[in-house]
């Protein structure tokens, strides 16, 4: 089926793919780049995250530390200052590390977000009651509970803080595996887009030389024709662009040239013969 469109309309048409093929192009470099960012913001985070856990479990190591300490030297005045220091800090780093879960949203992660702050919680509390029972002077029995219950919930907020820093991990890596797809993806999209671009730069061409160039060359060559007195019917281009009808006014133009130049033709032969006849009768009269 043959479109009856004119020149303006296939140039734009031309025009329009080259157009899509630009913002497809530009859309895969935003999408890149968007990917880009996603992922050195979910790096960012997971190193924040990674800090932050580092920062509780030296906290925690300062509080140990303390507690032991003070069971050690058997001293409650400057050590109890210090340890609430350490616990402040202590709790201040859990409750930061609530607030900033923004890296990955999975029950996985809350529930063990939760394990920790309650082990934290448990944890706050034994090291207050070593504390009364120091002051206190049951030194054995304070030793005891050191050893013995906060031991135990000490090893269980470690496996659930390993657990959270595995996760954080395992999201980072897996940014990281979508980041790298995506962006092979992309590149193939590219290299698709670039052969399409260049095939569709070439037809473009071909079409431009076939729809402009070659009708363009064939009305001067038979202007050529008409400069040189050759009046022979002149076709028209079977086309209804602008050359088209160019063509068909050139073609009428002909016949109009043609007409006039038989008929000029004609009157100039038929005063020949009366001239040849009133040149005869002349003879004879003389």
């Amino acid at each position: 089926m043959k479109l009856n469109l004119s020149l303006w309309q296939r140039i734009g048409i031309g025009f329009f793919l080259l157009t899509l093929l630009v913002l497809f192009a530009s859309s895969l470099g935003l999408v890149l780049a968007q990917s880009v960012e996603t992922t050195l913001n979910t790096t960012q985070a997971g190193t924040q995250h990674i800090q932050a856990i580092r920062n509780l479990e030296r906290h925690w190591a300062s509080v140990t530390a303390t507690v032991d300490q003070m069971l050690l030297t058997r001293q409650t005045g400057l050590i109890e200052q210090s340890l609430q220091e350490s616990l402040a800090a202590f709790n201040q780093e859990l409750a930061n590390l609530d607030q900033s879960n923004t890296l990955t949203d999975s029950d996985e992660a809350a529930a063990t977000i939760n394990n920790l702050q309650s082990f934290g919680a448990e944890l706050n509390e034994l090291v207050g009651e070593i504390t009364l029972l120091a002051e206190d002077g049951r030194w054995a029995q304070a030793q005891t509970r050191r050893q013995t219950e906060m031991s135990s919930i000490q090893r269980q907020f470690d496996d659930n803080l390993d657990q959270f820093g595995n996760l954080v991990e395992a999201e980072v890596a897996a940014s990281v595996s979508q980041a790298i797809q995506l962006q092979n993806s992309l590149r193939t999209f590219w290299i698709i887009a670039a052969a399409a671009a260049l095939v569709a730069g070439v037809v473009v061409s071909i079409v431009a030389v076939r729809i402009i160039t070659l009708p363009v060359k064939e009305l001067t060559n038979q202007v050529q024709q008409m400069s040189q007195r050759n009046f022979a019917d002149i076709v028209p281009l079977n086309r209804n662009d602008e050359i088209g009808k160019l063509s068909q006014a050139f073609a009428q133009m002909a016949d109009w040239l043609r007409e006039s130049y038989q008929e000029l033709e004609l009157r100039v032969a038929q005063r020949t013969q009366a001239l040849q006849v009133s040149n005869e009768v002349s003879r004879s009269l003389s």
